[in-house]
């Protein structure tokens, strides 16, 4: 389900996920103050959090919240299309200095990488 506004939601709830008893990686919720775009356009509010399959690592949802977030669910839009990994997702270069590192920082944190030490 894709909601319009500030905030987004790509298909799946951690709800819907539980029922079936699939057995869910939650990546850390990135926190849009830690992105350097956000705090340049003072508008860090919001985070980027995924779902993944603990299993496969396949991603099965990113829920969103935040100012021009919707800039960002397009990338993992195909990347679900696609059947892409956390880790796929984590290792694709992105550019500095853009909001779109917030979605890879989070994809980082999915197993427990950083991207600065």
């Amino acid at each position: 389900m894709l909601l319009a506004g500030l905030s987004l939601y790509l298909l799946v709830t951690l709800g819907m996920l539980l029922a079936p008893n699939i057995d869910v990686l939650i990546g850390m919720r990135m926190l849009l103050t830690a992105n350097s775009r956000a705090k340049i356009n003072h508008e860090t509010e919001g985070f980027v959090k995924i779902l993944a399959d603990a299993n496969t690592d396949q991603i099965l949802g990113v829920h969103m919240i935040g100012p021009s977030v919707g800039q960002l669910i397009g990338e993992y839009c195909v990347a679900m299309e696609f059947s892409a990994s956390v880790e796929d997702v984590a290792l694709t270069c992105h550019p500095h200095l853009t909001r779109s590192e917030a979605g890879r920082q989070t994809a980082m944190g999915v197993h427990g990488w950083t991207m600065q030490a």
